[in-house]
């Protein structure tokens, strides 16, 4: 029994730990995120200031920019806020050819013993 209670507590340590390491990774990505969406608010103003400050470009070049700049950062925020699912759709996919392949070698299997009986 002593065994048992070991591996098992060994078992739920990995898991503890891996979803310790997937929260910081959440953590990361997300901190990161909204740290881009800020930026993305002050980022063409502080690019394109000067440029209007000398006269070469109007002040409403910084109003398109920022949408643009914020169109591109919210559709690459979206690719990588479903790349979770991308990757389960993935593993689900992996998952189900292992299972095609080994109902096939079943069916080989008693497909052969049906000859050899």
């Amino acid at each position: 029994a002593t065994y048992e209670i070991a591996r098992s507590l060994e078992i739920f340590e990995r898991v503890l730990r891996s979803y310790y390491r997937r929260l910081a990774v959440l953590v990361v990505f997300h901190g990161g995120q909204r740290v881009a969406i800020t930026a993305a608010h002050f980022l063409p103003s502080l690019v394109m200031g000067p440029s209007v400050l000398r006269g070469e470009i109007s002040i409403g070049k910084i109003g398109q920019t920022g949408m643009l700049f914020g169109m591109l950062l919210g559709s690459m925020t979206t690719l990588l806020s479903d790349l979770q699912m991308i990757a389960s759709m993935g593993a689900q996919s992996v998952r189900i050819e292992q299972l095609r392949g080994m109902l096939e070698a079943m069916e080989q299997d008693s497909a052969a013993a049906g000859n050899v009986a």
